[in-house]
């Protein structure tokens, strides 16, 4: 494989699904193969040029030597672990019930968590989903799914025989559902306790918060990917984003 290859993907720190894209670059040691450049560097995600590559005006956004054009995240990921599957780890393990678990992770983050992450930082008369303008039904929706994946991994746990688990979600290896629900979880720890008063053990079991303390601490990829976003984050503190946020829960107070 060359040194040079010519793969662009659009990103900004902030966004928790480019968030799992550059964690699997960064596992994979892809740092001098895949270059990530801000939307801003062609105009933004509204500009003619970003829309040519990308009509949904969205990121993240994989382009492969300038004709092949990748967009969503999980599946710029899956191109990812295909293209440089003899390069790092895997992200996609060899053991069924393993694998099953991985991609459950996958799927129930995808559809029931993204569709109302945003009610934890968009303005006030925002849409969440099916929960219309009602930040705090999301709210307690986001909260709930994240306990379903606390049971999941429970009800795995009990199926997995004790030497094929590990600190990771899905055993000894980091897997795709790692870098998929640990950025999110940088969005949760980061705003949760901070503009809605919510400790973490209402939305960390002890699996999970365990998890989340080895990836923070352990694994580079993550624990670098998930600074980037907290600084990012801290930005957004400080430009005053949240400020209508905090006054929307204290009204409800």
């Amino acid at each position: 494989m060359s040194m040079v290859d010519n793969i662009v993907l659009y990103d900004v720190p902030v966004s928790n699904h480019g968030a799992r894209v550059r964690i699997v670059i960064k596992s994979k040691n892809l740092g001098d193969r895949i270059k990530i450049k801000s939307p801003q560097e062609i105009g933004g995600l509204k500009s003619p040029e970003y829309l040519r590559l990308n009509p949904q005006g969205k990121m993240p956004l994989l382009v492969d030597n300038e004709d092949i054009i990748i967009p969503e995240s999980d599946t710029i990921c899956r191109y990812i672990i295909d293209k440089y599957a003899s390069t790092g780890p895997s992200f996609i393990p060899q053991d069924l019930l393993l694998r099953s678990l991985n991609e459950q992770i996958c799927r129930l983050h995808d559809i029931y968590i993204t569709p109302i992450q945003a009610c934890m930082y968009r303005a006030p008369g925002s849409v969440f989903s099916s929960f219309g303008t009602n930040r705090f039904a999301a709210l307690d929706e986001l909260k709930k799914q994240l306990v379903n994946t606390e049971q999941l991994l429970a009800h795995f746990d009990k199926l997995i025989s004790r030497n094929k688990k590990g600190n990771f979600l899905c055993g000894e290896e980091i897997s795709l559902a790692d870098a998929t629900l640990y950025p999110t979880m940088v969005f949760c720890t980061f705003m949760l306790p901070q503009f809605f008063n919510c400790k973490e053990s209402e939305f960390m079991g002890p699996r999970l918060q365990e998890w989340w303390n080895f990836m923070s601490q352990e694994v580079s990829a993550s624990r670098e990917v998930g600074q980037e976003m907290m600084e990012a984050l801290e930005g957004w503190k400080s430009s005053g984003r949240f400020q209508p946020i905090v006054s929307e829960v204290q009204q409800r107070q």
